[in-house]
């Protein structure tokens, strides 16, 4: 029993001695631009002086939390360096109130002003996911919408010098190359075709 009871105040006197020896001295945060280091440090609650060997998997949820943050990655390197890695979201577009990433993710205090953003607009039900996966098929075809709106029926999509419009994606899918081959200041996709018209 002795041994017992010697064993288990080994144990709680390295827990204990764990926590002031080996400490933080060094944290380096890389890829971060929408936070500064500091605020990255503060929402992984690591900074100088934190016990090194108590930072663990939870210090990386704490930092995916964040709605700003896609994925984070901490290293820790002995005896006392942290590296803290994040991946960041980006604003990809806003209705004017909210900016959203390009998972569809809301960006809370984002500049709505980023003329990099795509501006849309929308009543009726909630067609925020097809919007989203509808600016992703024109950007990965190097087409760049400039304002994009939904309704009920359907997607109209503003780009620089023309206007698209489509009931919807699958739509568009179906009749993507002749929607390509189409030159005119108004597009229009139907279920069974495509037509444009000159302005």
């Amino acid at each position: 029993m002795r041994r017992l009871y010697f064993l288990l105040f080994i144990i709680l006197f390295a827990l204990g001695l764990s926590y002031f020896l080996p400490v933080v001295t060094r944290v380096e945060v890389s890829h971060n631009q929408h936070f500064s280091d500091d605020e990255i440090m503060q929402l992984a609650n690591i900074k100088v002086g934190t016990p090194f060997l108590w930072i663990g998997s939870s210090w990386v949820h704490r930092l995916a939390e964040n709605p700003w943050i896609a994925t984070a990655s901490i290293v820790k390197q002995w005896p006392n360096t942290v590296l803290i890695s994040v991946v960041e979201r980006q604003g990809f577009m806003t209705n004017g109130q909210d900016v959203y990433a390009i998972d569809g993710t809301l960006l809370p205090s984002a500049n709505t002003d980023s003329q990099s953003l795509v501006r849309f607009e929308g009543w009726g039900h909630s067609r925020l996911s097809e919007l989203l996966s509808l600016i992703n098929l024109l950007n990965h075809q190097q087409l760049e919408p400039k304002v994009v709106s939904y309704s009920p029926a359907g997607f109209t999509i503003q780009f620089a010098n023309s206007r698209l419009f489509t009931p919807s994606i699958e739509a568009l899918r179906m009749h993507w190359s002749s929607f390509l081959s189409q030159s005119g200041s108004r597009v229009y996709v139907y279920p069974w075709g495509v037509s444009a018209v000159n302005e």
